[in-house]
């Protein structure tokens, strides 16, 4: 059965090289899931809004996030 609920999902930018930033991120211990699924190659993983949300404002703590762009990861809603 198909749901009508909206679809999020957090993608990875191709056009973001932000190596400074993979780096960091991949030095973490504090990497949110859906992040952590990111850094193993995988390009998009679904999530819920509020999943999506925190994940850009951890994103956004990790050293060379302000100075990419575009930026590396980006959330994805469809209806």
């Amino acid at each position: 059965m198909l749901s009508d609920a909206p679809h999020t999902a957090l993608r990875v930018n191709p056009r973001a090289s932000a190596a400074g930033w993979w780096s960091g991120a991949r030095l973490r211990l504090d990497t949110p899931p859906a992040v952590s699924t990111l850094l193993t190659g995988r390009k998009r993983v679904e999530v819920t809004p509020e999943e999506a949300t925190q994940a850009i404002a951890w994103a956004g703590s990790v050293d060379g996030w302000d100075a990419a762009e575009p930026k590396p990861l980006f959330i994805h809603a469809s209806a």
